[in-house]
């Protein structure tokens, strides 16, 4: 499976598993640091490791 942003295109993490995952065990698996991207509205998002912002709404986790 892969954790994807779907607006960038970047690939945030590749996962191997023998069952499905939900989007948020997804996250912590790729061990994602959780961030207010947007402070006026308190938008949750997440930073990866190489310090990239993603949008709550633009991670997807396809097969």
């Amino acid at each position: 499976m892969k954790l994807i942003d779907t607006y960038s295109g970047k690939v945030i993490a590749a996962i191997t598993t023998d069952h499905g995952l939900t989007l948020d065990e997804a996250i912590y698996l790729a061990d994602l640091e959780e961030i207010i991207i947007d402070p006026s509205t308190m938008e949750k998002g997440y930073k990866d490791s190489d310090g990239e912002e993603h949008w709550v709404e633009d991670l997807e986790l396809i097969e």
